[in-house]
């Protein structure tokens, strides 16, 4: 595999043209280890039910949602309305389902709890 033996650490450096996201991060202080990427749900879509690696914690940012969009947490149901992040434990199994006429889209960002 392309990526095998590679860690959130080695996906860190900024893309041109995301200048925006980068701003977004920093306005909000948040220490990123790792990965962040736009997450897009189109409506009657799910992911696959899955669990990330050892101490793995994701900041969720909604920036487009319906009432109809969840994600299933070790087997809770929560809805995230715009206006707030959620730092979520992805250690657990998890998936998010999109029941909703409208796409979901989040960033996301690995997060270390280390640093807060």
């Amino acid at each position: 595999k392309q990526n095998e033996g590679l860690t959130e650490k080695d996906f860190t450096n900024w893309i041109p043209g995301t200048d925006i996201i980068q701003q977004v991060i920093d306005d909000l202080k948040i220490k990123v280890e790792g990965r962040i990427r736009l997450l897009s749900l189109p409506s009657m879509a799910c992911y696959s039910y899955h669990k990330d690696g050892e101490n793995e914690w994701r900041l969720h940012i909604p920036l487009q949602t319906n009432k109809h969009a969840f994600m299933v947490i070790d087997r809770k149901i929560w809805h995230f309305p715009l206006g707030y992040a959620y730092l979520i434990n992805t250690t657990g199994y998890h998936t998010a389902i999109n029941c909703g006429k409208e796409t979901r889209v989040h960033l996301v960002a690995s997060y270390s709890k280390s640093y807060q």
